[in-house]
């Protein structure tokens, strides 16, 4: 379920000659990019080894330059996520590209061979964090040591969401090794919510004493087309304050930083929200700033995992907004799958008498509680028992089917709760404890 995506690709050759008297010259060589194509990788060869040079540079279908890199590189790499220095990160839409060829040096008449590799979208599980914080705000880390991080926590996206700075348009921040999104954390006295996806996503201050300035904040985000997630709705300390109902979202942060109660009261208001028929899509972030005294390791704890048809920003933020996602614990945490005749979490399936689905798991812990819910009703409830998992359940009812993890701490682990509850949360130092999640899937939608 989680192994190896083996990406499905395509390649081209062309072949150009260039005499002596093309010396100095710039040519423009077209090739067509294929539909749904992920990366694009350019590589040149000459049956000269020596006195030839050949700059290269790409051009964008609409006419305007992508990048140039003189004769630096014989080998480049274009993509949404990264493209090699000197060269501008874009997806490789479908149309007709140009390559530069400018003939700097050929001692003599030289071929040319350009080898062009298509590498297409292709679905695959992409796990990342999608609350984070550096010293651009009130975190301990700067973004460059935060990305070190994230790649060393196994993250394949992260997303920095630095308090009331909307100026993550002017960070270069690209890594061939993990998808860097762009956001900013819209933080107000009465609510605080996730911006996804946007360089800038208002000019004005930041400042709102009202709920119709934070809508009005929210609505200019989202007309530049990000997307919105209300963060930690039910938290004790910095909850939201303002109508949930009354602000426009395109997802909730149900688990916000280790699982604690104030999470629990979230998940089981989006639950009453699944109900009530609203395709409310789930998210876990981490809330990162900081670990304590090495002791801790807190980012990507939780770990949302995107079904995503590319490592790109738009394609993974797409999939969020899907609810084509499952959050666990950590980075290599359990792992729940819902598939029902090819739809997956988020997705929709016609219902029908006898209709199934399929439920996989990975990496489970044994003595955990697995339930399987068709709306309100559980239709399955087992402690597990091995370390992966293949269920296939009928589905009684149209609604949702959706599954999560549980375990009841024991005596040890809520004494530790409980002592640094009394520090952070002293509301929940003498409260019992709930069973916490330790995965949850989004729901397939059953209509």
């Amino acid at each position: 379920m989680m192994g190896m995506v083996f990406m499905k690709s395509k390649t081209i050759e062309i072949e150009r000659f260039f005499s002596s008297e093309d010396k100095e010259k710039y040519f423009f060589i077209p090739f067509e990019v294929p539909e749904n194509c992920e990366k694009m990788k350019i590589s040149y060869s000459t049956d000269k080894l020596k006195g030839i040079c050949i700059d290269l540079g790409l051009v964008y279908p609409d006419g305007t330059q992508n990048g140039a890199s003189g004769g630096r590189t014989k080998s480049i790499e274009i993509s949404a996520r990264y493209s090699t220095d000197g060269y501008e990160p874009s997806e490789p839409y479908a149309g007709t590209w140009q390559l530069i060829a400018g003939v700097y040096r050929p001692s003599e008449g030289v071929k040319v061979t350009y080898t062009i590799t298509f590498i297409f979208k292709e679905k695959r599980r992409l796990k990342g964090d999608t609350h984070t914080h550096t010293l651009n705000s009130d975190g301990g880390l700067t973004p460059q040591q935060l990305i070190a991080y994230a790649k060393k926590k196994g993250l394949d996206f992260l997303i920095i969401t630095d308090h009331n700075n909307n100026r993550a348009g002017s960070y270069n921040l690209i890594d061939p090794d993990i998808t860097i999104i762009k956001g900013m954390e819209l933080t107000e006295y009465n609510g605080h919510c996730n911006i996804w996806g946007t360089d800038k996503p208002f000019d004005e201050p930041y400042c709102a004493n009202s709920l119709e300035d934070f809508i009005t904040l929210a609505q200019t985000a989202r007309s530049k087309g990000a997307l919105i997630s209300v963060n930690h709705p039910f938290c004790k300390m910095c909850g939201w304050h303002w109508p949930l109902d009354s602000f426009p979202f395109d997802a909730v942060e149900v688990w916000n930083g280790p699982m604690r109660i104030d999470n629990i009261s979230s998940l089981k208001w989006w639950h009453g929200e699944l109900l009530k028929g609203k395709k409310l899509p789930a998210v876990g972030g981490s809330d990162f700033h900081r670990d304590f005294a090495g002791l801790t390791h807190l980012l990507g704890c939780p770990t949302t995992l995107v079904n995503s048809s590319s490592s790109s920003p738009d394609d993974i933020l797409l999939a969020i907004k899907s609810g084509n996602s499952v959050i666990t614990s950590k980075p290599d945490g359990q792992v729940l799958c819902l598939e029902c005749e090819g739809a997956q979490e988020g997705d929709e399936i016609p219902w029908r008498e006898n209709i199934a689905v399929n439920v996989h798991g990975d990496r489970l812990k044994k003595g955990h509680l697995l339930e399987i819910f068709n709306n309100n009703e559980i239709i399955y409830s087992e402690k597990i028992k091995n370390t992966d998992l293949s269920l296939i359940l009928s589905v009684p009812s149209p609604g949702f089917v959706r599954a999560q993890i549980s375990h009841q701490y024991g005596a040890v682990a809520t004494f530790i709760y409980h002592k640094v509850a009394k520090l952070m949360i002293p509301e929940d130092s003498k409260l019992p404890l709930p069973p916490f999640i330790k995965c949850l899937t989004n729901p397939i939608w059953f209509v």
